[in-house]
Order: structure tokens, then C-alpha cells, then sequence
């Protein structure tokens, strides 16, 4: 009876994430701006780091087009905005019915973050192939890598969605903490720049970042089949430990926000 309970409940929560997959294609216009303009933004980062990088050694430009397009598939679908207020409208409804609003909203989540880095994946082979004139050999290869990873580092993407959700039922101006999340996750993630372009101090400062474990390494790897100055037992209990104290600080913050909301009548 337990195994029967709990593989409706698996049922349920993957209907759950397949239902947050449409709710965000829902808005076809905004999507399609979305994808557009991923390779727009990459190939112009790409062209641009190429111009002011003065390396006589520094990469060519398909491998900064395809480093640039691996951080921003996995930053373009982190903290996205427009789930706040309907996740506030559902913590109200988990409150009165046998509804955990951990795994209900964490479920969709995490169906929006893989469709959502899929079709970025998809976008750049075809933007790949027409840079380098056909040859994608390169890009599957890429992401064949890559693909592993982001069923991983998908949910962190949903554990920072949670807080920040947690967070805006707690206290709703959060906006001047997610910009600045935002900000850290660019710059000590090396979104823009690979780290192991980077000069002294600078390097080791952002390869001890433990945003670079969720940007810079996975494209690195991604690339070039192994971690920068990082074995993957290294990476592991990095992103582990992480992810441990992301869990945690989602806990503290979703007993919080229970006892906030039932205080004022919730």
C-alpha cells in the first residue's frame, strides 16, 4: 500500500512539473523573444570578449560562442520573477489542504528549468552550425556533457526559485535582493568570461567562488571533458555542500513564512 501511495504521489508531482512546462510556453510571444534573442546576446559576448581579450593564446571565437552560451543557458532560467505572486497564492491553499508546497511548487519548477535550458541547447547547435558553416561535431559533443549536469544544477535553480519565493512571502520587496543575486551569479559565476582567462588574483578568487561551481565549471567540462584545477570528486562535494546549506536555509525560511502567514490570518 506504501509503494502504491508513494508512486501516485511521484505520478502526481511529474504531472505537476509537465503543467509548469505549458504554464510558462504559455506566453508564445515572450518565449520566442526569449530564444531569439539567447543567441543574439551570446554571439555579441562572444565577439566582444574576442576584441578587448589582448591573450595572443585566447580561444577561438566557436569556443567562446559555445562557452558563452553554456553559463547563459543556465543563468538565463534562474530567478525568474514572474512566479512570486503565484506562489504566495498557493502557499494560502497548502495551509487548508494536504498539499506540500515544497514539492508542489519545486516540481514545476524544475519541469520549467529543464524544458526551458533544453530548447536553449537546441537554439545553440543551430546557432553553432551556422557560425562554424555546418560543422556541429563539436556542439553535440558539447552537449552530450552538458546534459548530465543540468539535471543536476537544476535543482539549485529550484532551491533559490524557493527561497526567493519564501523570501517574498516573508518580506515582498524582494527585488533588490534577486538584482543582486543576480549580479553575484554573473560575476562569480564567469558567466561572460571563463575563469581560466582570467589574471591574478582574480582567478583564484573566482575558482574558490561557489558560484563558479554552477556556471564556469559545468562549461568547462562541458568543453573540454574535464573540470578546471578541480578533480570531479572535488566538484562533487563542493556542489554538495552547497546544496546541503541551500537546503536547510529553504527549511528555516519556509517555517518562517508558515508562521508569518498564519499570524495575520493566512
Amino acid at each position: 500500500m506504501n509503494r502504491v501511495h508513494m508512486l501516485s504521489h511521484c505520478k502526481k508531482y511529474i504531472r505537476l512539473s509537465s503543467f509548469g512546462v505549458k504554464e510558462d510556453f504559455s506566453g508564445l510571444g515572450a518565449t520566442l523573444l526569449t530564444l531569439l534573442l539567447f543567441p543574439f546576446i551570446c554571439f555579441v559576448m562572444a565577439i566582444t570578449w574576442q576584441r578587448i581579450n589582448p591573450n595572443p593564446d585566447k580561444m577561438p571565437l566557436t569556443q567562446v560562442f559555445t562557452y558563452v552560451s553554456m553559463t547563459e543557458m543556465l543563468f538565463m532560467s534562474m530567478l525568474r520573477g514572474t512566479v512570486f505572486q503565484k506562489a504566495q497564492g498557493d502557499f494560502s491553499r497548502s495551509l487548508s489542504l494536504p498539499v506540500n508546497w515544497l514539492l508542489l511548487n519545486g516540481s514545476q519548477f524544475y519541469g520549467r528549468s529543464l524544458a526551458r535550458r533544453a530548447l536553449f541547447l537546441v537554439i545553440f547547435v543551430i546557432a553553432y552550425a551556422a557560425l562554424s558553416q555546418g560543422a556541429v561535431g563539436y556542439a553535440l559533443v558539447t552537449i552530450a556533457r552538458m546534459i548530465p549536469l543540468v539535471f543536476l544544477l537544476s535543482f539549485f535553480d529550484v532551491f533559490y526559485t524557493l527561497a526567493l519565493c519564501l523570501l517574498y512571502l516573508i518580506w515582498e520587496k524582494t527585488h533588490y535582493v534577486r538584482f543582486l543575486l543576480g549580479k553575484l551569479f554573473l560575476v562569480l559565476g564567469a558567466v561572460f568570461v571563463p575563469v581560466s582567462e582570467a589574471r591574478e588574483p582574480w582567478k583564484q578568487i573566482l575558482l574558490a567562488s561557489p558560484m563558479s561551481d554552477l556556471f564556469f565549471q559545468p562549461a568547462h567540462f562541458a568543453m573540454n571533458g574535464h573540470f578546471y584545477q578541480q578533480s570531479v570528486g572535488l566538484w562533487i562535494s563542493r556542489i554538495t555542500l552547497h546544496f546541503v546549506l541551500l537546503f536547510a536555509l529553504v527549511l528555516w525560511m519556509f517555517g518562517w513564512a508558515k508562521r508569518k502567514h498564519q499570524s495575520f490570518g493566512g
